[in-house]
């Protein structure tokens, strides 16, 4: 190996060693892929919580369901995520309810999204 050589192969080597220590530390494209997902279903089950609530009317008692009515549309896309792997909705105690879904990395999805409480089981309260 000549010396006019050994500093580019070191500096390639220095290069593939950042490279595939930045991937190692935030992921690759599949782990971009499901924080995508998981963030969208985080935004619906945001939306869902509003329609709970828009049910819910003035006595702020929540609904049986979260049905479709002509003053509260369901705010979910017809290609909406919960829409096809469902979702959990359940009332609680007086004004308070919950609703859940499945994340297919909850821990990290739970460090994103500060916003909204979601808990270790995946659900988003609707306390007022």
């Amino acid at each position: 190996m000549g010396t006019r050589l050994w500093p580019q192969l070191a500096l390639t080597a220095l290069a593939l060693l950042v490279i595939i220590g930045g991937i190692a530390t935030v992921g690759g494209p599949e782990t971009a892929r499901v924080e995508q997902r998981d963030d969208q279903r985080f935004a619906e089950l945001r939306r869902l919580i509003w329609q709970a609530r828009c049910l819910s009317g003035e006595d702020g008692v929540p609904p049986e369901t979260l049905a479709e009515t002509e003053s509260c549309q369901l705010p979910l896309e017809d290609d909406a995520l919960l829409r096809e792997e469902g979702y959990s909705y359940e009332r609680g105690q007086g004004r308070d309810f919950k609703i859940c879904a499945e994340f297919e990395n909850l821990e990290s999805t739970r460090h994103r999204q500060t916003y909204g409480r979601l808990d270790a089981d995946g659900c988003l309260d609707g306390k007022p």
